[in-house]
């Protein structure tokens, strides 16, 4: 590589990144004022523990299983050492991890492609970056920090595909780290893989061996914690999650779901480049109940095809042939999803339609300089240069100013923990909290982990939920109690609040009253229908819609009596 196409790679990849950069100074200058709720706090809480306590299991997913391996909190734990282990450190962890793999993408492509190639997919990158907002970005929630490292590993299979075996212990690296971290990408990340390593060895088979036993030595290293578990537990967390899989009484999908959540990112308003997505109403999940949309950007990727092939051109064909065989796996990984199928789960989709645009611009660009070779000079650079440019800056500002992830919540809790850690019972023993529902057991995270910041002991009573789950030293296993605490909200917080024996400490919202326990309990009493199927679903909504106007909004943290 000469002097001239080192900085060229060195600015594109600065000026994709220059939003990411934003992001980061911005999430820095939160600081101290960011407390994480949910899955972000039991991630930060597993990634306490690296150091302290065995870390094998990855995050916290359903049921009896977690995800399967604790790849996720080891890859942020050094953003959030360097942070002064402050709760923004595993959102700069997230940052780091998307960098890194923007960078990879654009070294891989620019070793592979050259120039026309790495323009292509610098501009496709910073497209992407823009549709999925600063949000997505800085989350270390597992369905979106796995998301780009997945391109990453597109990427890494296409240089396998062309003949590069050391790519084999790179794909393995990043493809673990994807499947470690969220289990559904098993049905893409197997299969590419073993693609990728056939496509390596069918020209050299002895050049894969060296590879192929670094690559066993490193994915011993990786996936020694969750075997350890797995060996050591009975049933193991593996076995769980096959057991799910295999068993589960919730629906599946079908191939024709797969197929529309695919079809739209080349459909004439591609998600991946708007940033739209098309939801069904009081739901997250894709909105295909008025079809699969016409997947009409297939026909300019298949003349793409069919210009690489008479140019003799392989190099970029077999781009085009990783994302088609990644949409074809994509299809039937979406068929496997049990349960609603929740849009920030199909990420992976995005990205794997801009892989497929890159092979297609890259085909465009090459006709163009063909018919014109001065047009990339002085049209088609100048053109990707102004569009990154300007993409980057006005990135900056949406970036720099974005969120943390559940901020509505870090600011809940800032308000709620003060006063509940001044109203606590005084004496020795372990705090137990407990909670209602999805959105108390949000609270709860993050008042366990708050809790462990003042020197705490806060405890929970089921070992196979969120903050337990993998974690059995955070489990109460018997012994003094210093207070029962219930994180409650809405409707289970008013009627809760009601109950003789039992204080509110702390509250944030409507305040507590008889009637509002009333119009709570006949919510309550709605739901009980609408889940026994006595209730149809517009009704419910209706009717508890009323009822939870006139009831309002509130959440609180109740002292229990303790049972002897």
């Amino acid at each position: 590589m000469d002097h001239a196409s080192t900085w060229l790679l060195v600015a594109v990849i600065v000026l994709v990144l220059v939003p990411l950069m934003a992001a980061m100074a911005g999430q820095i200058a939160v600081g101290a004022d960011y407390h994480p709720a949910g899955d972000l706090a039991d991630i930060e809480l597993h990634t306490r523990d690296i150091g302290h306590h065995p870390v094998e299991l990855g995050q916290y997913s359903r049921g009896t299983w977690s995800h399967p391996g604790p790849a996720l909190f080891y890859a942020v734990a050094l953003p959030y050492r360097l942070s002064g282990s402050r709760s923004i450190g595993t959102n700069l962890g997230a940052l780091w991890i998307n960098g890194l793999s923007v960078a990879g993408i654009l070294l891989l492509v620019h070793r592979r492609g050259g120039r026309a190639a790495l323009w292509v997919t610098a501009v496709s990158l910073a497209v992407l970056l823009r549709g999925f907002g600063p949000g997505f970005l800085i989350e270390p929630w597992n369905p979106s920090v796995t998301v780009l490292p997945f391109g990453l590993f597109l990427f890494l299979v296409w240089e396998l595909a062309c003949g590069s075996a050391w790519a084999i212990p790179m794909a393995a690296v990043v493809g673990s780290f994807c499947v470690q971290t969220h289990v559904g990408y098993v049905p893409l990340v197997l299969p590419l893989l073993g693609l990728g390593v056939a496509w390596a060895g069918r020209s050299a088979r002895a050049a894969v061996i060296l590879p192929l036993i670094a690559t066993v030595g490193l994915l011993s290293v990786l996936w020694r914690p969750p075997l350890v578990e797995e060996i050591r537990t009975d049933p193991g967390n593996l076995t769980s999650i096959v057991d799910y899989f295999r068993h589960s009484h919730e629906p599946r999908h079908s191939l024709g779901d797969g197929y529309a959540d695919l079809a739209v990112q080349l459909s004439a308003a591609p998600e991946w480049v708007t940033g739209h997505l098309h939801l069904t109403p009081f739901t997250v999940e894709p909105d295909v109940a008025t079809g699969a949309p016409i997947p009409v950007l297939a026909l300019p990727v298949l003349a793409a095809a069919v210009f690489w092939w008479r140019q003799r051109r392989f190099t970029p064909l077999r781009l085009l042939a990783v994302a088609a065989a990644s949409t074809a796996l994509g299809v039937v990984a979406v068929a496997q999803v049990r349960g609603p199928l929740y849009h920030y789960r199909l990420g992976w989709t995005r990205v794997v339609a801009m892989a497929t645009a890159v092979g297609a611009a890259w085909a465009l660009w090459t006709a163009v300089v063909e018919r014109e070779p001065r047009a990339e000079r002085r049209v088609l650079v100048p053109l990707c240069a102004v569009a990154l440019v300007l993409t980057a800056a006005t990135g900056v500002p949406r970036f720099a100013r974005a969120d943390p992830p559940l901020a509505g919540f870090s600011h809940d809790l800032a308000a709620l923990a003060p006063r509940l850690l001044a109203q606590l019972p005084l004496g020795d023993g372990a705090v137990i909290f407990r909670c209602d529902g999805d959105e108390g057991c949000i609270y709860l995270a993050g008042f366990v982990l708050w809790f462990e910041r003042m020197g705490i002991d806060a405890l929970v009573e089921n070992p196979l939920g969120v903050v337990a789950s993998g974690a059995p030293h955070r489990v109460f296993r018997g012994g003094p109690v210093r207070a029962v605490l219930h994180v409650s909200i809405d409707a289970p917080f008013f009627v809760r609040a009601q109950a003789p024996d039992t204080t509110v400490l702390a509250s944030l919202g409507q305040a507590p009253t008889r009637e509002r326990a009333r119009l709570a309990a006949q919510i309550l009493a709605l739901d009980a229908d609408y889940r026994a199927g006595r209730l149809g679903a517009k009704d419910h909504l209706f009717a508890r819609t009323a009822l939870s106007t006139k009831m309002g909004a509130g959440v609180g943290v109740l002292l229990e009596p303790l049972r002897a």
